[in-house]
């Protein structure tokens, strides 16, 4: 293919890649959300509740042993949501390229042409980038609930002392 017809079949593949784009989004923003990747960060949040609930009980077995500081708990469950989204656009990224490997290891694809499969892989990258872009300027697109925390500490608080030199 030499550069001119390339060139012509890349800003073909823009073009429809931005009409599909336009077409779901308003779908998997539920209703059209002005934030483009408000699924991811729904999504995310869910997944980073998982992540951090499952880690709240060693969290929980620390307090009143070595406590924890409130800041560093906070700076978890803030990295447990920005992992979460970054799991959730990458599970939908990784089904588009597993349809193209497909294509690739048989020559066809079942559910979808391998065309779709390349639109929908570059537009979930240029997606990926712009989780990238927001979560370096730190916009989850949520608001953190801090009070499971907050509840942490004074459960802890309520509980009697624990005195090591008393359990022998």
């Amino acid at each position: 293919m030499n550069k001119s017809k390339f060139k012509e079949l890349f800003q073909i593949m823009v073009a429809k890649e931005m009409e599909i784009l336009e077409g779901k989004g308003h779908d998997y923003t539920r209703g059209g959300n002005a934030d483009k990747l408000e699924n991811f960060k729904r999504v995310g949040k869910d997944v980073g509740d998982a992540i951090f609930a499952t880690n709240l009980e060693v969290y929980r077995n620390l307090l009143g042993q070595n406590r924890p500081d409130r800041e560093y708990l906070k700076k978890l469950m803030k990295e447990s949501y920005k992992l979460g989204i970054r799991l959730a656009w990458y599970i939908y990224w990784q089904k588009h390229n597993d349809r193209i490997i497909t294509w690739v290891k048989t020559g066809r694809v079942a559910s979808e042409t391998a065309k779709e499969s390349f639109h929908d892989s570059r537009n979930y990258t240029a997606l990926g980038f712009g989780i990238f872009e927001d979560l370096e300027l730190d916009d989850l697109g949520i608001v953190l609930d801090y009070s499971i925390i907050e509840e942490m500490f004074e459960e802890a608080d309520k509980e009697p002392e624990r005195d090591a030199h008393h359990d022998s």
